[in-house]
């Protein structure tokens, strides 16, 4: 008797879920530290609910991360964006004042 081996694969597609949450520093004076918290807890937030919607998306929740890490990954993205901000607007606050 002949054995025959047969191999099959299967994919399913994969589906990657992003959520872009625009958080506004208009009212905010960021070279101030209360500004700049105020900033940070705002991009915090944001990350939280970007998180809840993408897991809500996610019936089955497929994914490999859980919602730590999302909101730590999502914060840690948005912070480096957010620093940014603050440090251009301290530094033309800075640059103004010896003008």
């Amino acid at each position: 008797m002949q054995k025959t081996m047969v191999r099959f694969s299967y994919s399913i597609p994969i589906e990657r879920l992003e959520v872009d949450r625009p958080v506004s520093y208009a009212n905010l004076d960021l070279t101030t530290p209360s500004g700049a918290d105020e900033l940070k807890r705002r991009v915090t937030e944001a990350a939280k609910e970007a998180c809840e919607q993408v897991g809500s998306a996610d019936p089955i929740n497929l994914s490999d991360t859980d919602d730590t890490s999302c909101v730590r990954t999502a914060t840690d993205g948005a912070l480096k964006q957010a620093k940014a901000v603050i440090v251009a607007a301290r530094t033309n606050s800075a640059n103004r004042a010896t003008q």
